[in-house]
Formats: structure tokens, C-alpha cells, sequence
């Protein structure tokens, strides 16, 4: 498998979201990215990984990376925003940082043990071209791990989302991408990849107060984008309302499932 330009298209696209995704990342890192805990819990168990080289893509703020990196694995992390990537830096020391997209990974083919990517596909500008850069760069043999969204009735989250597009709709179009949506099984076959499990992962999202929910919430990308066009506070009374039936007697609480897909390269 060759590496070609990524279009450049997709290098706006990924441009784009470092900007958004950079923008308050203190926040994700300290507040929502631990949310996601259970999802690298089920990373760790699917494979050993002592003495394994191992790629994060969409690697974030590095809360896997610092802990594949306790687990023995030499880690490699991208991620499109550089914010992010400076706090995944003082997370993991040990650890190999970069800057990029997904759509064009800048690694040799074969060259990674194990490559994750915790929701991250559905943010790339094409799908199909990012998972199939995640089988370029992994070795034969080699163990592949994504997750995505469960179903949207099983997510509390979807709520949060719903309201999202409500507050978007009067200045643009759903952040969603144009063109064919691919399931992430079909993305897995179509880059080569074999003999797929699929773990559902419950994800519950806690917070203490409503300062936390909304700090966290608003610090993911589709969040600050829509900040900007409908203003914060605006955003903030919308978010409030939309977590009111999730409310509970210490805090907030969101109860999530994700899909966990594990592959191995054919």
C-alpha cells in the first residue's frame, strides 16, 4: 500500500478542527477526556502491549497514550490540534507527538504493532482514505482498534447533540460531512482489514455541577464551532436546558455506550 497527498480538501478540513478542537483544550483535557476512560480500560485489555510499538490517531490530549505508555508500549500519538498536543507532551514523556491529518499519516508503511483511534473517524474529511492510512502504516498481523458512537437511543448524549443542530440550523448546515456515511464495519472491510470483534462499551459521562458539564461539553469541537456562530451564552442556556433530565442529586449524569471495533491486518 503506497502514501499519496492528502487532498487538499481534507488538509483544510483537518486544519479546521485543530482550530476548533485546540481551542479550550485545558478543558477537554481535564474534564471530558476522562469521560471516555472506559473506552481505553477496553484498549488495554483487548491486547499486551509491553514492548509493542503503538500509534493513537486523534490521540487528544494523550490520556491513552500516557497510559499505553505505563502498560510498556512505545507510543506514538497524532492529533490535528496543537494545543492538544502540548498537553499530551507533559502527559506522556516518553511518548512521540506530531501534528497532522488522519487522511495522510506521516509514518512509513508497516511500521506500528497496534494503532487506536477513539472516535475519531467521523471527524476526518474521508473516512475510508483515514482507516485505510491506519492499515498502511500498521504492520501485517498487526492489531487495529476504533471506536465510534453507539445508537443514538442507547446515548443520553444524543440530547446534547440534538439541541446542537437546533441552535445551528438558522446560520449553517449540520456539521456532519457530505457524501456516502460508511459504518465503521464497512470501513474496516474496505481497508483490508479481518477478522472484526466489536465490544459495546458503557460510557457514562459524570459531572459535579453544572460549571463542569458545561466546561467539559463545550470544550469538543462541534461545541465551540457552534459558539461562535450563536454566541456562548446562548450555547450555555441551550446545553442547560437540553442536561436538565439528567440531572441527579450530586451532579450530572449522561449514560453513553460506545462501539469498540478490533481488527487485525490481513
Amino acid at each position: 500500500m503506497t502514501r499519496s497527498p492528502a487532498s487538499a480538501q481534507a488538509q483544510r478540513s483537518a486544519a479546521q478542527q485543530g482550530e476548533l478542537w485546540g481551542a479550550h483544550a485545558r478543558d477537554w483535557a481535564e474534564v471530558q477526556e476522562p469521560q471516555f476512560s472506559p473506552l481505553y480500560v477496553a484498549a488495554l485489555a483487548a491486547w499486551p502491549f509491553t514492548g509493542r510499538s503503538l500509534l493513537d490517531v486523534g490521540c487528544g490530549a494523550g490520556g491513552f497514550c500516557a497510559l499505553a505508555e505505563r502498560s510498556g508500549a512505545q507510543v506514538y500519538g497524532l492529533d490535528a490540534a496543537a494545543e492538544l498536543i502540548a498537553v499530551a507532551r507533559e502527559r506522556a514523556s516518553g511518548a512521540v507527538f506530531c501534528t497532522g491529518t488522519m487522511e495522510q499519516l506521516p509514518y512509513p508503511d508497516d511500521f506500528f504493532d497496534l494503532v487506536t483511534g477513539f472516535n475519531v473517524v467521523g471527524h476526518s474529511e474521508d473516512s475510508l482514505r483515514a482507516v485505510r492510512e491506519v492499515a498502511r502504516v500498521a504492520r501485517t498481523g498487526a492489531h487495529v482498534g476504533l471506536s465510534t458512537w453507539g445508537r443514538p437511543e442507547a446515548c443520553d448524549a444524543t440530547a446534547l447533540f440534538a439541541a446542537l443542530e437546533r441552535l445551528r440550523a438558522p446560520f449553517e448546515r449540520s456539521c456532519c460531512q457530505p457524501g456516502r456515511r460508511w459504518g465503521l464495519e464497512e470501513l474496516f472491510d474496505a481497508a483490508g482489514l479481518v477478522g472484526l470483534e466489536r465490544e459495546e462499551v458503557p460510557c457514562p459521562w459524570i459531572y459535579a455541577d453544572a460549571d463542569a458539564a458545561l466546561r467539559g461539553i463545550m470544550s469538543a469541537g462541534p461545541f465551540v464551532s457552534v459558539a461562535r456562530l450563536a454566541g456562548e451564552e446562548r450555547l450555555r442556556e441551550t446545553l442547560l436546558e437540553a442536561l436538565a433530565p439528567f440531572r441527579t442529586n450530586d451532579g450530572y449524569r449522561l449514560q453513553n455506550h460506545f462501539s469498540f471495533l478490533t481488527a487485525t491486518v490481513g
